[in-house]
């Protein structure tokens, strides 16, 4: 996340999803923003706005130090995780290497069956296949024992849902198509 995407349309779209998951679930809101420069305070006021956070890490995001920021898990318990890259979710990366995603493994630090992980992913292309796309992403989570699905919205936004528990899962589905803030059509499921 950086600030010159504050506010942009898509951040309507995290701010109707967390609100609904947040409100629906009675559960409170963990931020991962993975800042990628400097907030200041108006910003971090405006970003806390829009996701619903009953707390953020603030830390600015630095690439060589990836390991440790995201391995600073927050001592109480949230039920849900939003996790905020620049751009997405990414299978690999190179050491040290600057990354604007978030890495399956770093994912998988913060899944437990009590929560739902929320991850906004902009990392389809829009020549290929993108729900081909978004099925690989979900069997990746799959095979590493959570369950997932994803809201596709136009061109290469989306959001990925994973837990660790099916009924959580399913449950924030439901909740997102009840309250009319997903079309069932939007979401993208793993094939059985």
């Amino acid at each position: 996340m950086n600030t010159r995407h504050l506010g942009d349309a898509n951040d309507l779209a995290k701010k109707d999803i967390l609100k609904t998951l947040k409100t629906g679930l009675s559960e409170k809101i963990y931020v991962v923003p993975m800042f990628s420069d400097v907030f200041n305070e108006e910003q971090l006021a405006f970003y806390k706005f829009i996701t619903h956070a009953d707390e953020i890490k603030t830390k600015k995001f630095e690439h060589s130090k990836r390991k440790e920021y995201l391995a600073q898990l927050p001592n109480e318990h949230f039920g849900i995780i939003f996790i905020d890259p620049d751009i997405g979710i990414k299978d690999k990366f190179k050491e040290g290497k600057k990354s604007f995603y978030v890495h399956y493994d770093e994912i998988m630090l913060f899944a437990t069956p009590d929560n739902l992980l929320v991850v906004y992913d902009e990392s389809f292309d829009n020549g290929k296949d993108k729900e081909t796309a978004i099925r690989d992403k979900i069997e990746v989570f799959k095979n590493r024992n959570c369950y997932a699905c994803y809201i596709n919205f136009n061109r290469q936004l989306t959001f990925a849902l994973i837990s660790q528990s099916e009924k959580r899962l399913e449950d924030s589905k439901c909740l997102l198509i009840d309250e009319k803030v997903i079309l069932p059509s939007r979401f993208v499921h793993q094939v059985k």
